[in-house]
C-alpha cells in the first residue's frame, strides 16, 4: 500500500534537513547517524539551516552550536527562539524535502509554541509543504504536522540510527523513496476486530504532557500508536488514565502497542494488564508488538494516514513479550512469541495507507 509520499517513482530519497528543536545532540551521535544515513543512500542536508547546523567533524560548531545561545540549558538545544527559527528556516530550506529530528529529548513543544504561526507562513509559502520525520520528544511535531494535512511520519532520528535492525532501515529508505509502508505482520491479538481510522499517537508520556494545551493532537476517529521509554507500569496506568480522564481518548477506535523498553519483565507484565484492561473498558480493537520504539527497532509510520487494524485471534500468553520485543532480557522469549504469532495468528496486522489520501 502506498503512502501518499510525493516521490513516489521518482527513484530518490526525500532530501531532509536536519533539526533539533529538542535537546543537542553530540557530535559523535551525529557523525555516526550520518554515516549510517548516507550508506542508506539517504540525502541529508546539515549545512544550510542556521543555528550553526554544520558537519560531524564541527562539533560544538555543528548542531550543538545552537546549545550555546543566549537562555540555554544543557537539556535544550539552545533557547525557545533560537530553536524556533531553527524549524521555520528549514521548512523554508532551498531543495528541501522535509525536515529530519537529530534527536529527541525535550524541548520540542517550547519550539512549537514559539514557531506555530511562522511555521504555517512558511509552508504556505511552498509549492508542496515540508514534511516531518520525528520520534519520541518529536511526537508534538508529528502531531501538529499531521494535523496540518501536511505530511507527517514518526520515523526514527538520526541519532537511532545505528543501532537499528535491517527491517528498520529497510521501512526507513522505503519510506523515504515514497515506496510505502509495508503491512505489519504477525501483531499480538489483545482484542478481536477490525476497525479502519487514522494513524494517531507516538509516545505515551509525551502525549500526556500535551494535555490541555493548544498543541494536544487530534485523536478522533484514529487508531492510536503508543510507545515509550523507562516507564514502569503504575505509570504508564496513570498517563491512560490521564488521557481518560481528559477526554481526549473518546474518539479513538483502535490501539496499537509499540515497544515499552528499558523496564524489567514484571514491570511489562503489568503493562500488558494495563493495556488489555483499557482496550476491554474503552471496546477498543487492540494488539500490541508493533515495531516501534526506542531500542533496535522502529518502524517508519505515516501519521493522518488511514489505516487498517485487523485482529481476529487473541493470545494473552504472548502479550507480554510482544509489548517490549527489543528488551535485550526478553529478547529470546519475544521472539519465539512473534514466531508463534506468525504461525497461528497471520491475520493480525496493521495496513497503512488505505485509500491514498490523509486525513486533516
Amino acid at each position: 500500500m502506498s503512502s501518499g509520499s510525493p516521490l513516489r517513482g521518482q527513484g530518490r530519497t526525500a532530501r531532509l534537513t536536519v533539526v533539533a528543536p529538542a535537546s543537542p545532540i553530540a557530535a559523535e551521535a551525529l557523525a555516526a547517524g550520518l554515516e549510517v544515513a548516507r550508506a542508506l543512500g539517504i540525502d541529508v542536508d546539515v549545512d544550510t539551516v542556521s543555528g550553526g547546523v554544520g558537519s560531524a567533524e564541527d562539533g560544538a560548531a555543528g548542531l550543538g552550536a545552537v546549545g550555546l545561545a543566549a537562555g540555554a540549558r544543557f537539556w535544550l538545544n539552545g533557547d525557545d527562539e533560537a530553536r524556533a527559527r531553527h524549524l521555520v528556516e528549514a521548512v523554508g530550506s532551498p531543495g528541501a524535502d522535509g525536515l529530519w529530528m537529530a534527536r529527541g529529548g525535550y524541548g520540542s513543544a517550547r519550539a512549537l509554541g514559539v514557531a506555530a504561526v511562522a511555521l504555517g507562513a512558511a509552508q504556505a509559502a511552498r509549492q508542496r509543504p515540508a514534511s516531518m520525520w520525528g520520534f519520541s520528544d518529536g511526537t508534538v511535531l508529528v502531531g501538529h504536522w499531521a494535523d496540518q494535512g501536511w505530511e507527517s511520519w514518526l520515523a526514527p532520528p538520526l541519532s537511532q540510527l545505528p543501532r537499528l535492525d535491517d527491517d528498520s532501515l529497510e521501512r526507513l529508505t522505503d519510506a523515504m523513496s515514497g515506496r510505502g509502508v509495508r503491512p505489519f505482520e504477525g501483531l499480538v491479538g489483545l482484542r478481536r476486530g477490525v476497525v479502519e481510522g487514522r494513524l494517531v499517537g507516538g509516545n505515551l508520556a509525551v502525549l500526556c504532557s500535551l494535555v490541555g494545551t493548544p498543541m494536544m493532537p487530534r485523536l478522533d476517529g484514529g487508531i492510536l500508536v503508543v510507545e515509550d521509554v523507562n516507564e514502569a507500569a503504575y505509570r504508564v496506568d496513570r498517563m491512560f488514565q490521564q488521557l481518560v480522564g481528559a477526554g481526549v481518548l473518546d474518539g479513538v477506535v483502535g490501539l496499537v502497542v509499540g515497544d515499552f523498553t528499558g523496564v524489567s519483565e514484571r514491570e511489562l507484565e503489568g503493562i500488558a494488564v494495563v493495556v488489555g484492561e483499557l482496550a476491554a473498558q474503552r471496546g477498543w480493537v487492540c494488539a500490541s508488538g508493533l515495531p516501534v520504539g526506542h531500542g533496535g527497532r522502529n518502524a517508519c509510520l505515516p501519521m493522518g494516514r488511514r489505516a487498517r487494524l485487523e485482529v481476529n485471534a487473541v493470545n494473552a500468553v504472548n502479550a507480554v513479550n510482544a509489548v517490549n520485543a527489543a528488551n535485550a532480557v526478553n529478547a529470546a522469549n519475544a521472539a519465539n512469541a512473534v514466531t508463534a504469532v506468525n504461525a497461528n495468528e497471520a491475520t493480525s496486522r496493521l495496513s497503512v495507507g488505505l485509500g491514498g489520501g490523509r486525513e486533516a
